[in-house]
């Protein structure tokens, strides 16, 4: 039946999709290099401020629809279902894993920042992150020793 209910190739596209959501971490971390004109490595790349969704990929109440439409559209209503739920996934671990800030869950209706934790949970404006990140001094090595 090939791979994921006989998709086949079209499976790995929904594998990819679920990463591309990510896409803004790269991009903003390239912005930011380039505006402070920093010499580009590693450790300039990944610290307190890389784990900031900061674009329009991690807005739910606008991937979600979007990705069920375009894999409805491009296969059936089926692909469309599983490409939404990958993205939903993706978009879940960003609200619990503790290296993210959360999610605009109910974004355009609030931009509140929810993020579920250790049995709670948190709202956040952008204001009070952003402020939050400002005080935090952490490069490569210590967000590598937290994750291990």
């Amino acid at each position: 039946m090939g791979i994921c209910l006989g998709f086949g190739l079209n499976s790995v596209l929904v594998l990819l999709c679920s990463f591309v959501l990510d896409i803004d971490i790269i991009v903003y971390e390239f912005i930011r290099i380039a505006k402070h004109k920093k010499r580009f490595s590693i450790h300039n790349f990944l610290d307190e401020k890389s784990y900031q969704h900061r674009f329009i990929f991690h807005l739910p109440l606008l991937v979600l629809p979007l990705s069920f439409i375009f894999g409805a559209l491009y296969v059936n209503w089926i692909f469309g279902l599983l490409l939404m739920t990958a993205l939903l996934l993706h978009l879940v671990h960003d609200s619990v894993d503790k290296n993210f800030d959360g999610i605009m869950w109910l974004w355009p209706f609030n931009s509140m920042v929810y993020k579920f934790r250790g049995g709670k949970l948190t709202v956040k404006t952008k204001k009070q992150l952003e402020d939050a990140s400002k005080n935090l001094r952490r490069g490569l090595h210590e967000i590598l020793r937290e994750n291990k």
